[in-house]
């Protein structure tokens, strides 16, 4: 049997939906950057809290790649639009590294009960970096999609 190739209205939805996501994904990352700036509303150690907040990024952002490296909304991108095939390539190679980073992080963190201050800054600093890389790759997947599934598209109707 043949693989039905999406519609354009079917992938418009897809892409709606992919929107949606990553501005669910932008809440969570703004709640895990206040707490890093204000720890104060955790009654547990900062580890526990520290858990508390990426647990449910890590457990979205899994998935959620696996869905982006799955879709057609983001396989057809490059055979119709090919000017975007290499940052594609990129971004999905990112998808491991930031899962990985973010690990490294909730285990180096819960690795002690209660880590001293310095490193507690420093797990604090690598997890808003990792923040800032994940805004920025969500942000230039969402400029794929709106150049390709909107812009370039209705340029096509």
């Amino acid at each position: 049997m043949t693989e039905k190739k999406p519609t354009r209205k079917n992938l418009r939805v897809e892409a709606e939906a992919a929107f949606e996501e990553h501005r669910r994904i932008s809440r969570m990352m703004c709640d895990l950057e206040q707490w890093l700036d204000e720890p104060a509303d955790c009654a547990r150690t900062w580890s526990e809290c520290l858990r508390e907040q990426l647990d449910p990024l890590l457990r979205i952002l899994g998935p959620h790649f696996e869905g982006e490296e799955a879709s057609p909304l983001y396989k057809e991108v490059p055979d119709e639009f090919p000017r975007f095939a290499p940052s594609l390539d990129r971004l999905f190679e990112e998808h491991q590294r930031i899962l990985g980073d973010l690990r490294g992080i909730l285990e180096e963190a819960t690795a002690t009960t209660v880590p001293v201050r310095a490193q507690i800054r420093e797990l604090t600093l690598r997890t808003k970096m990792i923040v800032f890389t994940l805004r920025r790759h969500e942000s230039e997947e969402n400029e794929i999609l709106q150049q390709a599934y909107w812009d370039d598209l209705a340029a096509g109707d």
